[in-house]
């Protein structure tokens, strides 16, 4: 029988990573309950949601003034309210018949991935308004390679954004932007993620798995990734 996520994993995710990480966490138990429309209709919200955030943020500065956890909390509730009026009934038939479930330590690590990946879109979105920039869309989500045509050839940035869409980097669902350029046979992939995640040790390694994939499709070119804080200019972490 599926696996489903029970109601306090759900408010972990949402606390942690937002409106994308509920959106997942609830239409995946959509998709386990045979509610298709219900599952499509959380994607549009939490993808809407997200939009709306990012750009409430860029746009108004009181949003960053805003105290810690007032966000977080406002996503739990809303988490909550749709899980208790569409999903409380399927959850406890599923576990009445002995179903499985997530672990919340999964539900956190989407959470954090979630957040890590919303930070890092905001700050490419803020790079953007300094630098002219090119962009190129990939997969479902129209995750973004930002680059500048003076520094690497558009066909170049096609061919690594259908990689990293390959290599489920660009997946359906955490929205990633990064930016994209080449110094002489090397590629250099910028990526802003969640203060303090470059010393995390499971990032770490996701970061370098993902490394050693891309490297192994570019024999003759290096591949170096740079994990940034908000400002992508402020490199944290290499990994060559």
């Amino acid at each position: 029988m599926p696996k489903i996520y029970k109601e306090r994993a759900i408010l972990i995710g949402s606390f942690l990573g937002g409106p994308i990480a509920a959106g997942y966490l609830l239409a995946q138990n959509f998709s386990t309950f045979h509610q298709p429309k219900k599952e499509r209709i959380t994607w549009i919200i939490s993808a809407l949601l997200t939009i709306l955030l990012l750009w409430a943020t860029l746009t108004f500065e009181f949003m960053q003034q805003l105290p810690y956890g007032l966000l977080p909390l406002l996503y739990c509730v809303i988490a909550f309210a749709i899980v208790f009026v569409f999903q409380s009934k399927n959850i406890g038939q599923h576990l009445m018949a002995q179903g499985g479930t997530y672990s919340n330590r999964q539900a956190m690590l989407i959470g954090v991935l979630a957040a890590i990946f919303t930070v890092g879109t905001m700050a490419l979105t803020g790079f953007v308004a300094d630098v002219k920039t090119e962009r190129q869309t990939f997969g479902m989500l129209n995750h973004e390679i930002l680059y500048q045509k003076a520094k690497i050839a558009d066909d170049e940035v096609k061919q690594m954004g259908l990689l990293l869409t390959k290599e489920n980097f660009f997946d359906t669902i955490h929205l990633k932007s990064i930016y994209l350029e080449k110094q002489e046979s090397k590629f250099i992939l910028y990526i802003p993620v969640l203060n303090k995640a470059w010393n995390n040790a499971d990032m770490l390694y996701y970061f370098q798995d993902l490394k050693r994939s891309l490297q192994s499709q570019y024999p003759n070119n290096k591949i170096e990734i740079k994990l940034c804080d908000t400002d992508i200019q402020q490199v944290m972490k290499v990994i060559e």
